[in-house]
């Protein structure tokens, strides 16, 4: 039967003895997530589904391998701006399944499409709550390298507007050389995973990588919801992978001209080529921005008190815009600045779980209890 109809035949069923399923919510690649009410607590859940393909041994193992992987990811990291996992089983009908906290919102790709471009201020507030998720598995020795707008929900409004990071499915141990077979085997050297429009130059080539990727990634993400659609576009997948080695992101301030020369710059330095000229960390990258933003903030206070003839602040407002700060945001002295950095140096990483799904039920369980 194909997946799809699976799904919708799995809607208004008990799942797993305790999970009545009340709606899909969605299909992926290799499974489904329906919204739930557990039928003794009356809770609502996200029940993700994986549905095992009969008669295909090695797509069974490689999508036994992807629910493993996000499984492992999930329990290893809490974190407000990443998903919940509460459980992790199988259902009587040999379905592999993750309960997850059932969000309220829309997907960033929605929001994108509805609402076109967004403000500073909303990109700011929405890439310091992905940098401190991203920083969050970073700090696991885990990365997530499929950082896009579809897997990012948005609930709340305004200023209660809350970003969480979905679907780790193709997350990767990237520390040390200890990594379990099985996260080795799935994810094997020179072999390219990702989403073509947000992955960094290193993926495109399928060279080792490490947290930067998802640096560049979210580089991509604040340009995008600068401007309504990411920096590099092609019909085909060759042309976008060619674009991210080789061409310079076009100019953001061409298309959002009240965008300041800092903002761009902040963003320039997520998309660098090298990943030794990127931030080291994804919370570098907030700050930054954060700092950039507060400029823009301070300039339009300045045109303020000078277009008011009787402000008593005049003389202390262009005195801020002639600071040594402002003065500083040179680029030669940007470039010389960012090929000084160094990289970061890790804590070791404690090992992953093994790779039977049943051992990692067990693990979670035990941790929960």
């Amino acid at each position: 039967m194909p997946k799809g109809r699976k799904a919708a035949k799995l809607v208004g069923q008990l799942f797993a003895k305790k999970y009545f399923l009340e709606s899909l919510i969605g299909e992926g690649g290799f499974g489904a997530v329906f919204s739930a009410k557990n039928i003794d607590t009356n809770e609502k859940y996200a029940i993700k589904v994986l549905f095992i393909k009969p008669n295909a041994i090695l797509d069974q193992e490689r999508d036994l391998q992807y629910f493993q992987r996000e499984a492992t990811t999930l329990s290893l990291v809490q974190h407000p701006n990443i998903v919940k996992v509460f459980e992790i089983g199988i259902s009587d009908q040999d379905l592999p399944y993750l309960a997850m906290e059932l969000i309220e919102g829309k997907l960033l790709s929605d929001a994108l499409r509805s609402e076109g471009a967004f403000s500073l201020p909303r990109l700011v507030k929405i890439i310091s709550q992905l940098s401190k998720a991203v920083e969050a598995i970073h700090n696991q020795g885990i990365i997530h390298r499929d950082l896009k707008p579809e897997n990012i929900i948005i609930s709340g409004e305004g200023e209660n507007e809350i970003v969480k990071l979905l679907d780790f499915g193709l997350a990767k141990v990237f520390r040390g050389e200890k990594d379990d077979k099985w996260l080795r085997t799935l994810t094997g050297r020179g072999q390219i995973h990702g989403t073509i429009f947000y992955m960094s130059p290193e993926q495109c080539e399928g060279k080792k990588l490490d947290e930067r990727t998802d640096i560049y990634s979210l580089g991509i993400l604040a340009y995008e919801l600068l401007t309504g659609q990411p920096p590099f576009r092609g019909d085909f997948p060759l042309s976008v992978m060619m674009l991210h080695l080789d061409a310079p992101p076009p100019p953001l301030r061409a298309s959002r001209p009240d965008i300041t020369l800092e903002i761009e710059i902040a963003i320039l330095k997520a998309l660098e080529k090298d990943p030794a000229n990127r931030y080291p960390k994804a919370l570098d990258f907030a700050i930054t921005l954060e700092n950039a933003a507060k400029h823009v903030e301070v300039k339009s206070m300045e045109q303020l008190a000078l277009s008011n003839p009787n402000s008593p602040s005049i003389t202390s407002t262009i005195a801020l815009g002639t600071s040594k700060e402002t003065k500083n945001m040179d680029m030669n002295l940007f470039q010389q600045e960012l090929k000084e950095i160094q990289e970061t140096k890790y804590k070791s990483q404690e090992e992953i779980p093994k790779s039977h799904l049943s051992e990692l039920i067990d693990m979670f369980n035990k941790k929960n209890k």
